[in-house]
């Protein structure tokens, strides 16, 4: 995860000051949220260095709270002003792909409305110390680094997989982009896997929860049924997640975990289906114990 340090916002209303979405809780009461008046209002989370942001996770109020907004349709996510793309996690809980750099994630109203935020969680990577002053000079004069460079430390690595076809690496499901996919051949029982990265001091990790992206022709041709998604098992350390909720039409499911481990493990779980496993991308929302 990526600390936001500081926060600001448009406005404060009945004392939803912009800390409340930054204090560790998920709950979703209005209470306990963040909240502005009723305007084209934001609220803003910055870090204290350079970034690079691959996903967020932002936790709106419970439907029927009294309180807004329901959803983020009407609302627009950045990373220092680059779009993020969203895509339904479950009931009032949005996970955001961006993969950009910068140092501030800002969530606006695009109407007049109230905004009311209960917590933000930022993922990806610290970038480097050592190239900090280089990207500076690269961002004033307008180039934007590329994400894929191997400076950033990769939260997955030493990924592999039951079987690979053509073009398709275990690697590409942790590439920052839903465009290319990882991808099994048809076989029962296809898995893949990645381990943590450990920064200096790190004994091992929390796992809170895992991501999964799938192929968008796959999720309309094989996996339109709950009984097919519900063929897909993620582990963490062998210890089982549950899986949480479902994204829109298929495109994805979220599991939480709650486990300490390392090792991330995905497969089809075991009813004899002969079956590829596409994985577009992982994301793992996981805290470093020291």
């Amino acid at each position: 995860p990526i600390h936001l340090s500081s926060c600001s916002q448009s406005s404060s209303v009945n004392g939803g000051p912009c800390g409340e979405a930054l204090d560790g809780s998920v709950a979703q009461a209005c209470a306990r949220c963040a909240r502005t008046r009723v305007e084209r209002g934001w609220w803003q989370g910055r870090t204290s260095q350079r970034v690079l942001v691959k996903f967020v996770r932002i936790f709106l109020p419970n439907a029927g709270s009294g309180c807004g907004p329901k959803d983020l349709e009407r609302a627009l996510v950045t990373v220092s002003g680059t779009e993020c793309t969203p895509f339904e996690s479950g009931p009032s809980v949005y996970i955001l792909f961006c993969n950009a750099t910068g140092q501030d994630v800002t969530i606006r109203n695009l109407h007049a409305s109230e905004l009311t935020i209960c917590e933000v969680q930022a993922m990806g990577a610290y970038l480097e110390s050592e190239h900090r002053e280089r990207h500076h000079k690269h961002i004033q004069k307008g180039h934007w680094p590329n994400p894929h460079r191997p400076h950033r430390r990769p939260i997955l690595v030493r990924c592999s997989q039951s079987s690979s076809v053509p073009g398709s690496h275990c690697r590409l499901a942790t590439d920052g982009s839903r465009k290319r996919c990882a991808k099994t051949a048809a076989e029962r029982g296809a898995w893949w896997q990645a381990g943590l990265h450990h920064p200096r001091g790190t004994k091992s990790h929390r796992v809170g929860a895992v991501v999964l992206a799938l192929e968008q022709t796959l999720s309309r041709r094989v996996l339109q049924s709950a009984k097919a998604l519900k063929r897909l098992r993620v582990t963490v350390n062998n210890q089982p997640c549950r899986m949480h909720s479902t994204h829109h039409r298929g495109s994805g499911a979220e599991f939480e975990c709650n486990k300490i481990g390392d090792l991330i493990r995905v497969s089809n779980g075991p009813d004899g289906s002969m079956a590829p496993l596409v994985l577009c991308e992982v994301l793992v929302l996981a805290w470093p114990i020291q």
